[in-house]
């Protein structure tokens, strides 16, 4: 899901790093036990140019903790990419797999959950996500991450195609390009049909 971003790197375009880091104030960011699955996808924020980091918020926070309180079980979704991955050829490299950057973000890091790293934009391709759901058949998936219109999107779809009822907490979703974010809500709640929510 989503997704939440802990680079160091920054694009050396400012108004992308200036974006990204309104998108931050504004809500953005980051994919359960007995009736939920939380879906934290934890990987750096591709621009067609660079890399650049989107905050962890207090909204992020405040409901990963609510959720654990709740008994829900928490997934986190790691980008974790061999160094010639084909997706390099779209964005740039990011994640590589024995790197800082495809481990779990240290705001999240002392939460409890399973990490599970992932290579492509959906957290269900190519990783044992759909297993592991299977063992404890949950309610419904909450996705959270970045970008709201990358991995965020294809997951919820993948989720909806198996017949997940998902809920998407908008302001803890981002992505480096508005346009894009506000397609991908709409997108994910007029054709998808997961049902997007806000904090309060």
């Amino acid at each position: 899901s989503y997704q939440i971003d802990d680079s160091d790197l920054v694009d050396e375009d400012e108004n992308y790093e200036e974006e990204a880091e309104q998108q931050a104030k504004d809500g953005a960011n980051e994919e359960e036990g007995i009736s939920q699955a939380y879906s934290e996808t934890d990987e750096d924020d591709e621009t067609p140019e660079g890399i650049v980091p989107i905050a962890v918020t207090d909204e992020d926070l405040a409901e990963l903790e609510r959720e654990l309180e709740e008994g829900s079980r928490v997934f986190f979704l790691c980008d974790s990419h061999d160094p010639d991955d084909l997706e390099f050829k779209m964005f740039p490299p990011h994640c590589i797999t024995g790197t800082e950057e495809a481990e779990i973000i240290p705001e999240l890091s002392s939460y409890p959950g399973d990490v599970i790293p992932k290579n492509r934009f959906s957290c269900f391709y190519n990783t044992p996500l759909a297993e592991r759901l299977k063992e404890f058949r949950p309610e419904k998936l909450i996705v959270c991450g970045v970008c709201t219109d990358i991995c965020v999107m294809h997951t919820v779809a993948d989720a909806r195609n198996r017949d997940y009822e998902v809920e998407v907490p908008t302001d803890c979703v981002a992505s480096f390009n508005d346009d894009s974010h506000r397609f991908a809500l709409d997108h994910m709640d007029k054709v998808l049909g997961a049902k997007l929510v806000r904090l309060e």
